[in-house]
């Protein structure tokens, strides 16, 4: 089912929401943003395959989701995400990730977003 663009709005005002904590593990990132989801009333599909060699984190509509840590490579991630944009079941894609990343905006004529779970982290002494 193809998603408006204002849900696709309220989706990353969701995830931009989020807080984790320092160096979480991929599987807890999957896990809050399962509950945040539920909790703002989002259906959502987890690991939703894409093809016999393509699973995407979540699927919402049309939306992909990906949780990307800190410690892959841009190259990686990059190919990862060509793989994904490939599908007609994809029309965007939100990459949620604890690190900046060196994206292209659009892969496939597909938009990417991309949500830094520490960009809006500050540090008190």
């Amino acid at each position: 089912m193809e998603k408006s663009e204002q849900e696709l709005k309220r989706l990353i005002n969701i995830l931009e929401q989020i807080k984790v904590g320092f160096l979480p593990q991929e599987t807890q990132i999957h896990s809050i943003i399962a509950e945040s989801l539920v909790n703002n009333g989002i259906e959502f599909q987890h690991e939703y395959r894409l093809s016999s060699d393509s699973r995407i984190d979540f699927l919402f509509g049309n939306i992909g989701i990906e949780v990307k840590k800190s410690t892959v490579k841009d190259k990686d991630l990059l190919k990862q995400l060509k793989k994904y944009s490939e599908s007609d079941k994809v029309s965007k894609i939100i990459l949620v990730t604890t690190k900046s990343v060196n994206i292209p905006s659009f892969i496939n004529n597909k938009q990417i977003y991309i949500v830094n779970l520490y960009r809006n982290w500050s540090i008190s002494l």
